[in-house]
């Protein structure tokens, strides 16, 4: 993609340049007829960018496209099924298909991922959760990815940026391209700008006002490098594909990776089998559940709670309420007792 000079509203913001998308053939053989032109000079960017998120475009000739004024490319990146296993195994406890044993991750191929919970989705269809994107043509592109429906959120809050697509070069002035390419691809370090623009500014100066200039840059450099020590000893929180942009996007990687994420069978087993014998909290206050489940039902209250209480013996009602805070199986049919095999699973709610 290039873009030179006259512009207009692009994705509702203003930009002086025109934008035009094409092949590589097509990029080169307009690059190449600009230079025979001698105009070189008004082309002041190429970069990279998907196609299908360009919108309107008119056909220019040459396998050349101009980009026509639009608004924010927005559709359907994904519809994501909620799983109905952990890897084939099925829980007899619902409470292991909920975050932190049940959940997706989403990375950007650039270092940033997030984890959405799928009990926070709302209004699911077909067991189906949806994500969105938004799109702005700008040099290394501006994309990002919206869950709908989720935990109260209209996409800002949880939303998340697709890494930088590459910024390219062509013949015309190295130095500059390499500048433009560094600092967008590797992010921002001074240090060749206190060089250039200090040293710059005493060519024409005396020898004394060079060498100050001189001094002062390399101090500035120092500066700069002694802030990039005191940075390297934080602790990293960086992922390995931060900066990484164009060897991923060489790599056809750069896009969304959606990972369903669960616990690894083994020990989903044995946490339903806890589960399904002592219950879990619901840190609520609440009715006790004493008649949920088919067989058996456990309950266990906090330290300092009561559970019984009305007309009955003191020492009845200590005793009762003791037994509840220690923990006790409530079981629902003699003949059964203490068969944990049974499928206790609870057919209204938990």
């Amino acid at each position: 993609m290039i873009h030179g000079q006259t512009g207009g509203i692009y994705n509702g913001i203003f930009g002086g340049s025109n934008y035009y998308i094409g092949n590589a053939d097509a990029i080169v053989e307009a690059i190449n007829s600009i230079n025979r032109a001698s105009k070189i000079d008004t082309i002041n960017g190429l970069f990279t960018f998907p196609s299908a998120l360009v919108g309107q475009v008119q056909e220019i000739g040459h396998g050349l496209y101009k980009i026509s004024n639009t608004n924010n490319a927005y559709g359907e990146v994904a519809k994501i099924k909620i799983p109905t296993t952990l890897n084939g195994y099925v829980p007899r406890n619902n409470k292991l298909f909920v975050y932190p044993y049940n959940y997706l991750a989403v990375d950007n191929a650039g270092g940033q991922s997030n984890i959405y919970r799928y009990e926070f989705f709302e209004n699911v269809q077909n067991n189906e959760i949806t994500f969105n994107i938004r799109s702005a043509i700008t040099p290394g592109g501006s994309i990002r990815m919206e869950p709908v429906n989720y935990n109260g959120d209209a996409g800002f809050v949880n939303g998340l940026p697709l890494a930088k697509f590459p910024i390219c070069n062509w013949a015309v002035d190295m130095y500059t391209n390499w500048l433009t390419q560094n600092s967008v691809n590797i992010g921002g370090f001074d240090i060749s700008a206190d060089l250039v623009n200090t040293v710059g500014s005493g060519l024409n100066a005396s020898t004394q006002a060079v060498t100050g200039n001189i001094q002062g840059a390399f101090t500035s450099v120092f500066n700069s490098m002694l802030q990039t020590k005191q940075h390297s000893l934080l602790p990293t929180v960086a992922k390995g594909n931060l900066n990484a942009g164009d060897v991923i996007a060489s790599s056809n990687k750069l896009n969304y990776h959606f990972c369903k994420m669960c616990v690894r069978v083994e020990y989903a087993r044995k946490i339903d089998e806890f589960f399904t014998r002592f219950g879990y909290k619901v840190n609520r206050l609440t009715t006790p559940y004493i008649n949920i489940r088919p067989y058996w039902d456990y309950l266990k209250i906090g330290g300092e709670e009561d559970l019984g209480s009305g007309e009955m013996p003191q020492v009845a009602i200590d005793t009762i309420n003791q037994c509840a805070r220690n923990g006790v199986t409530i079981w629902h049919d003699h003949a059964v007792i203490g068969d944990y095999t049974l499928d206790n699973s609870a057919p209204i709610k938990e």
